[in-house]
């Protein structure tokens, strides 16, 4: 089990794991695409605010694409 301050890449891949287990428990899809964005972010080393600015900016191009 993982601190919630632990931010190296293997406590990352674990909440990532914990997020799309938890996300089909509840019935919510999850985006392919932006799990790769996550885990290549954790792989980077790169913390937790830097991967949402990144999922955030694919979120908002994928809505862009749609309007």
């Amino acid at each position: 089990m993982f601190k919630e301050t632990d931010t190296t890449a293997e406590a990352k891949r674990y909440r990532m794991a914990q997020m799309i287990e938890n996300n089909g428990i509840e019935g919510a899809a999850t985006d392919p695409a932006l799990v790769v964005i996550i885990e290549r972010g954790a792989a980077e080393g790169l913390s937790q605010d830097e991967i949402a600015a990144r999922v955030i900016a694919q979120i908002e191009a994928e809505q862009g694409e749609q309007e």
